[in-house]
This record gives structure tokens, sequence and C-alpha cells, in this order.
């Protein structure tokens, strides 16, 4: 005899009710309209930066001048279709900023699509509307998704499969078309990130069979022939294309690190919703109760994503957007039925962190520095003049985030719970833009383009560079076309690589700022330093003008 799946709470709301098929389609229009707003409309506004960004954005720009589409080598910064969707983008927009950001903004526009979708299956309208705009309106969505990584474009092919999944999961008719459908955009995901990305279904699938009886009856159609030619096809394209799975990843960050700054990327959500995650835990194991499928499947993802980030090879803060989604199916859920008393006490931190947030502003260089040692050089390379600038940011979230945090409370203490949930989103929108605005900001610290810039500017040469490939990549996506040869310099004592300079006969050299007291003493006549962008310096033999000539540690520009 099955057991019945019993709720462990009963939602405090009562259904929307609205007129279909408008009412559905305003509530799924106004949330992509947002979403276009803040990821389409401004993907354009910062330079592409050092990093993962500029890599694929440089191997992008590569496959499109050289008319090819395998990228093998050092040129696969990640799972190639990345690559392959900004060269389209780029071929149809030119080469800039904006088209090489835009199939990463129509990722986000399509994982927001199908998180409301999946919302509206698990609890109707109100829940996939709440979930939607859960997902866009965080810190993290403003911030990591902005930037030119596979991790967006991973989260939107997610979203694809279980989607699929649940559609599947609902009835015996058309069961297998859409666990096909699953499969195909599976293999998408494949090409998107590796087997740490198709790592993430199989391990939330196996959750659920582990848990519902009805998952091991209904899932049994995964098991198809048609399935297995997807794969054996993903498999051959990886073959054709030099790919086998593996991507390289950002430097990934100690577990407690990774949970703090995930707080922040999911804020205010996290205060309300991360101490649930423990409470639902312990009155499962005392009842021994399973949850609701609405609430456990999104709970099955959000733990297989997490147990990939933390034990799987080379995961990075950037992985964990692949959760997000989950975070908002299942917050959508509980926002339902958290009592009042607990909304609004969380609504009194939300209230004080928002103010706190002034005084993080101000020691924020240092944060960043603890956070992520390998961006040190970069943040030197920032001048003190800059950092009070980040007050009117910091005081613009600040401000939004307490008006509508009270606000909130009212209309939490008026029993108006969704008029309190919207005005959590409504802070978003002053907020989201002071990050977007701040990211901005930050872009000319941490990208080459003004080097590359300056390097426009003269004559033919060479570019020599002692410094890793990661920490230069923008240098391709700026320079690329411009017949220049960078040649990088082995690991070693600046006395071998200061020969091979000489040998090289290039008249610049690039290496970070806290290389120069190295260099200087094998600087010749006519070294001189022409620009600093990213925590690099750019150094020239070219004379002055005029003849003039400038000692070893002179300056010009800056």
């Amino acid at each position: 005899m099955a057991s019945r799946t019993l709720p462990l709470e009963t939602p405090l709301l009562p259904p929307l009710v609205l007129r279909p098929p408008l009412g559905p389609r305003l509530l799924r229009g106004a949330v992509l309209v947002l979403a276009f707003i803040f990821h389409v409309f401004t993907a354009g506004w910062s330079l592409i930066a050092n990093g993962r960004e500029g890599d694929i954005a440089g191997a992008a720009r590569a496959l499109m001048e050289e008319q090819g589409w395998r990228v093998v080598g050092t040129d696969s910064p990640a799972g190639p279709l990345s690559v392959w969707l900004a060269k389209a983008s780029m071929n149809l927009f030119g080469v800039n900023e904006f088209a090489a950001r835009l199939p990463t903004a129509l990722a986000v526009v399509a994982a927001v699509w199908f998180t409301i979708r999946l919302g509206e299956r698990f609890g109707g309208i109100w829940r996939g509307f709440v979930a939607g705009l859960l997902l866009l309106c965080t810190p993290g969505m403003f911030s990591l998704a902005r930037t030119l990584t596979p991790a967006p474009l991973e989260m939107a092919l997610l979203c694809g499969v279980f989607y699929f999944l649940a559609r599947g999961c609902e009835r015996r008719r058309g069961r297998r078309g859409w666990f096909l459908w699953a499969w195909l955009v599976l293999a998408l995901a494949y090409f998107a990130g590796g087997w740490q990305t198709v790592a993430l279904p199989l391990g939330a699938v196996a959750l659920l069979l582990l848990t519902y009886r009805e998952a091991r009856l209904r899932f049994r159609a995964l098991l198809s022939w048609e399935g297995g030619l997807v794969a054996a096809l993903a498999v051959a394209g990886a073959a054709a294309s030099g790919f086998w799975g593996v991507s390289t990843s950002l430097p990934s960050l100690p577990a407690g690190k990774m949970a703090l700054w995930q707080g922040f990327l999911l804020f205010p959500w996290s205060l309300l919703l991360l101490p649930a995650i423990w409470a639902v835990a312990v009155r499962v194991a005392r009842r021994r109760q399973r949850l609701e499928w609405s609430e456990g499947f999104p709970l099955a993802w959000l733990g297989a994503g997490m147990g990939v980030v933390l034990f799987f090879p080379g995961g990075s803060l950037f992985d964990t957007m692949l959760c997000w989604p989950a975070f908002a199916l299942w917050a959508a859920y509980r926002l339902e039925i958290t009592p009042r008393v607990r909304f609004l006490r969380v609504m009194g931190l939300v209230f004080a962190a928002a103010l706190a947030g002034l005084l993080i502003a101000a020691r924020l260089k240092a944060i960043l520095a603890w956070m992520f040692p390998a961006i040190e050089d970069s943040l030197g390379g920032i001048p003190p003049m800059f950092w009070p600038a980040i007050s009117s940011v910091a005081f613009i979230s600040a401000l939004a985030f307490a008006l509508f945090a009270g606000a909130a409370c009212v209309f939490e203490f008026h029993h108006q719970r969704r008029a309190a949930l919207l005005a959590l989103f409504g802070a978003m929108i002053p907020a989201g833009y002071a990050f977007a605005d701040l990211s901005e900001k930050f872009a000319p610290y941490f990208s080459c383009a003004d080097i590359a810039h300056t390097i426009d500017g003269t004559g033919p040469g060479g570019i020599v560079v002692d410094a890793t490939p990661f920490a230069v990549s923008s240098l391709r996506f700026y320079l690329a076309g411009a017949g220049r040869k960078i040649v990088p310099l082995p690991a070693g004592e600046p006395a071998l690589c200061g020969r091979l300079v000489r040998e090289a006969g290039a008249p610049f050299l690039i290496l970070p700022r806290g290389r120069l007291p190295e260099w200087e003493p094998l600087f010749g006549e006519g070294w001189r330093i022409v620009v600093e962008s990213g925590g690099n310096l750019l150094l020239t033999r070219l004379p002055k003008p005029g003849g003039e000539k400038t000692p070893p540690s002179g300056r010009e520009g800056g």
C-alpha cells in the first residue's frame, strides 16, 4: 500500500484567482520585461574583464576571424557552446561587449521563464510569479549573472531539463516525448559545462528515486533507446569538437566563505529562508514524513547542486548559480506558509542589514581581498579616491532596502502578504541598478582594455607577457585582429625572462604590479611605464617625444 504524502504546513495564502489566460500572461510578461531591462539592455555597460570573460570573448573572436568552430587546447576556457554562441552573436552585432554578453543575457531570461513555468506546475501562477521574481531580484543575479561565463547558460539549460522532467512526471500520456526533450537539453548542457553540469540533474533524479515511490515508477521512461541515441550523438559531437566534458573553472572558495557569500548573493531571502532548511530536515526526521512533491523536487535539485559545487573538482562560486532556480522555487512555496511573526522578525533583520551595508561598504576593499586573494593585485591598482565613490551606491541600496522593508512590515501587519512580497521585490529595482553601476565602475580595474587601446595607437610590434593567461585574458578580445604576436613568458627567474624579452625584440612588456620590483634592475635605457590597467603594467621601449629618455622607475600615464 502506497503511503500518502502529507503537507508539513497549511498555506496561509488562498489561491490567486485570475482570468485565464490573460492574467497568467500578464504576470509572466511583467517578469520577462524586467529580465530584459535588467540584463539584455545593460549587457554592454561594462568592459570585458580578465578571467573567464576574457577567455570566452577572446576565443569567440578568434574563431570568428578564423571562420572556424573547433575550440581546442588553450583556447578552451569552458564548454564550447558558450564560445559558439558568443561567436554567432558577434557575427550578427559586431565585435563589442554587448554582442559578446548577449547570449548570457538571453540565457538569464530563459532561466527566469522556465522557473516561472515550473512554479506554475507546482502551485499555480502566483507561485510561478514569485519564483521568477525571486530568481531575478537577487544581488547575485544582478552581479554574477551579468558576466560572460558559462554559468547563466548552464542554469538556463538545467532549468529546461527539470521543466521537461516535471512535465513528464505529470501524466503517462506524452511522457516519453517530454523525457526525450530532457535528454536533448541535457546534451546541450554537457557542451555548456561538461560532466559537472550533467552530474547535477542525475544526482537530483537519484535523490528523488530514493525518496518517492512514484518517482521510481515514472522515471523508468527515462531509460529509452531515444535517450541512448541522444547520449551517443553527444559523445560523437564531443569527439568532433575536441571537448571531453572537463572544463576549467575559477579557483574554488573554502566552504565557509562559499556559504557566507551565498548569504549575501541571495539577500534578503537568505535571512528568511535558509534557516528553514534545517527546520524542514528536523521535522521530516522526527515525524518520518515525506515532503510534498512540490517541495521535494526543488530541494532534491538544491541538494544535488550544492553537492556538485562542494565536492566536484574545480567547483567555483559561479557554479552555485545552478542551484538558484531551485532555491527560488522552494522559497516561493515557503513564503506562502511562513508565519506572520517570523516574517515580521526577518523584515527587522533586513532593515538592520541594510543599515549595516553602509559600514560594510567602507571596508569593501579589505573584504574583497579576504574573500578573493587572486584579485589582490587588481585591487591594489584601484586608486584610493575610487572607494569613497562607492558610498553613494551603498547608500542607494541601503535606503531602498530600508524603505521597502518597512513597507513590507506595514503590509504584513495588515495581512497583505502578497503586497509585502511585492514591496521587497520593488527594493531590488534601485538596488539592482546600483549593483550594475558598481560593476561598471569596477570593470576598468579588472580589464586590459586600456592596455589594448594604448597599444593600438602605436606602430607594429609584439607583446611579451609575464603573467598567467587568466590574468590578462581580456587582452585577446581587445587585440585580436590587430596582427600582434603575444609571447607568454615561462615561469622562472626574472633574469631569464629578461633575456627572453631581449631576444624576442618585442617593444611591449606586460607584467603584474607586484613583479615590478623584480624587473626594475633588468630594465635598460628607454623602458618606461605607459599605463596601468587591471592590476597589470604596460611597459614600452618607445622613447618619449623629442628623444628624451626616462629612468627605469619613471612613470607616465596611470
